[in-house]
């Protein structure tokens, strides 16, 4: 027999229907029946376990033989929660261990069953199946766990995932445990989604990145043919560009002045630039996720290169609802292809250019492309 009825004289078994809840009462019987112990069975459902007794009125429980076992299934009929006085028979629970008799109570909550028993439990296990897997996550503690409903409270307890023994479905009759069809949880549908938007997003950094490259592989046979390269022994380094003396200099001069505009850093007022870096932020709420763990508010940024870039969280949390500071250094065109939006042909730019209104560069519908994704509640917002 397990620890279950070694170490408390009431235990109580709790789950809503078809969790397992009898199935693991099952499970108890036959292996206490192995360790030769003295069975009694009482309201379980066409139990065909060899070796024990069926006790109709569990009330009598003081009749049993010393060191008998008591399972009582849909136990809220026989100690139902009333207020009152206190029936004998509950009462002497109170010296239950005197005797050593054992109870095993089965119920779907423990709120269903009389107050001093609830008090007397000395284990408790709660039953929980997710989806219709052929498992159950078992919550247990050494006294009653008050609220069962509570995803954080059961949490904080002691649990372990339970296989339901498929050779004991035949020692009982279970109208819901072994026939309830598997599905998805709105948990595991929301973390999908979220996953594939991640999966879209370092997909299209990764294709924004490939073009740079290809811009600057165009380039490059024009540099070779450069006469820079004509002897072999000489430097191709700007004489102009900066030099570092030392690894401080060197990181201090490419630490950016303003910390959401990572082009802002001194570097780069030193050297010509081949493309402005650009930061793609996605952020999430607190809440559970799609395995049922707590998460805080959580916020990540990359730059076109798929590199992790640092912000403070409400930094990174105001990119990704809002979109990238405006960058006035920016071609044009190029932030028409940076977002993956077809921009105009030259010809419309340049009409757009010489227009007369200075809010034009304003109120392109391209520039919130860069917002990668909103919180909730936010326009743009992915499903959570």
């Amino acid at each position: 027999m397990s620890a279950i009825a070694k170490t408390s004289s009431i235990t109580l078994i709790t789950g809503v229907p078809g969790n397992g809840k009898s199935l693991r009462a099952v499970w108890y019987i036959r292996e206490a029946v192995k360790a030769g112990e003295e069975v009694f069975v009482c309201n379980l459902n066409g139990v065909t376990i060899d070796g024990i007794t069926a006790f109709d009125d569990p009330t009598r429980w003081e009749e049993l033989p010393a060191g008998a076992i008591l399972v009582v299934d849909e136990a809220q009929r026989f100690f139902r929660a009333a207020a009152g006085t206190v029936p004998p028979y509950i009462q002497a629970m109170e010296t239950i261990r005197h005797v050593g008799i054992r109870l095993i109570l089965i119920t779907q909550s423990p709120t269903l069953i009389h107050a001093n028993i609830r008090q007397l439990v000395g284990m408790h296990e709660h039953l929980v199946r997710e989806n219709g897997k052929q498992s159950a996550t078992v919550y247990r503690r050494s006294r009653v766990i008050d609220n069962v409903r509570s995803e954080r409270a059961l949490a904080a307890e002691d649990h372990e995932v339970w296989v339901y023994p498929s050779d004991c479905f035949a020692l009982y009759k279970s109208a819901e445990v072994h026939t309830v069809k598997r599905t998805v949880s709105s948990k595991m549908k929301r973390g999908l989604v979220l996953a594939g938007i991640a999966a879209l997003l370092l997909g299209y950094v990764w294709w924004n990145g490939r073009k740079l490259v290809g811009k600057n592989d165009e380039g490059a046979p024009a540099a070779a043919a450069a006469p820079a390269a004509a002897a072999a022994g000489e430097s191709r380094r700007d004489p102009d560009a900066p030099k570092w003396t030392d690894a401080t200099q060197y990181a201090q001069a490419h630490l950016p002045r303003l910390s959401m505009m990572p082009w802002s850093a001194e570097v780069f007022d030193q050297r010509p630039v081949t493309a402005d870096p650009q930061l793609y932020c996605m952020s999430s709420t607190s809440g559970d996720d799609a395995q049922g763990e707590w998460k805080d508010y959580s916020c990540t940024c990359l730059t076109e290169q798929g590199t992790v870039y640092q912000l403070t969280q409400p930094e990174c949390r105001t990119v990704a609802r809002r979109g990238a500071i405006y960058n006035p250094y920016r071609e044009r065109q190029q932030a028409g292809q940076g977002m993956g939006v077809q921009g105009p042909a030259p010809a419309v730019m340049d009409a757009q250019a010489s227009a007369p209104s200075p809010m034009a560069p304003l109120i392109r519908g391209d520039v919130r492309a860069v917002g990668t994704e909103g919180e909730a509640g936010q326009p743009g917002s992915a499903p959570r």
